[in-house]
């Protein structure tokens, strides 16, 4: 059915996957393997701009998806490891999706061959309760659908981001934590001394992941 037609059954649908999930868990429990076995739960993009929840009673968010927005690139990520990752605990470091990879491989107790190159960052001692090497930026490169469709009318897109700024390779800047959604764009002729300074930070990585 058309896209309209599923919103009825949200509930129904998220019940099922949480009972699915539910039987590999006890799956896992079962044969004694849960505590040598990394589960990732991680979501792979936001959900479409006509699909809201509520957040706190009050605060309806809407999904993103397609977009290089918050709504459209921050996703759910739980990690479970009982015995070695503690319970009831939030991180809020960066993660991207290349990070996934070198944290199995750690997780495993695993070696990469010898040359070989990745581009992310295990974030396994984070889960293990331990500082860790958390990330400082992340790194997009985003080309829409309708380009894969032979339709050049929309660009590639580029930007940076750590906690607070976001850059993007066309230069504008927008402070995360007072503009989420990015309904403001800074310019460089507008920079102040703190936007300057997020700017000069976030600016050379480009060169460093394009070159």
């Amino acid at each position: 059915g058309s896209w309209e037609d599923d919103p009825k059954f949200y509930r129904d649908m998220v019940e099922y996957h949480d009972k699915v999930i539910g039987r590999l868990l006890n799956y896992l429990e079962n044969q004694g393997l849960q505590e040598d076995t990394l589960v990732i739960y991680l979501g792979d993009n936001g959900s479409p701009a006509d699909v809201c929840s509520m957040m706190h009673q009050h605060n309806e968010i809407c999904g993103g998806k397609g977009k290089t927005s918050d709504r459209g690139t921050h996703v759910p990520l739980i990690c479970l490891m009982p015995g070695t990752i503690p319970s009831n605990t939030v991180q809020t470091d960066l993660i991207e999706a290349t990070d996934f990879l070198p944290t199995i491989f750690e997780a495993a107790g695993l070696n990469f061959p010898e040359g070989y190159i990745i581009d992310g960052r295990s974030f396994y001692p984070q889960l293990k309760g331990e500082k860790g090497n958390p990330r400082d930026w992340m790194f997009f490169h985003f080309e829409p659908m309708n380009r894969r469709h032979g339709l050049n009318d929309l660009r590639q897109i580029r930007f940076i981001r750590d906690h607070s700024w976001k850059l993007y390779e066309t230069g504008e800047l927008y402070d995360l934590e007072a503009d989420w959604d990015e309904d403001i764009p800074i310019y460089e002729v507008e920079d102040s001394k703190s936007q300057s300074e997020a700017r000069n930070r976030l600016k050379p990585v480009f060169s460093q992941m394009t070159n």
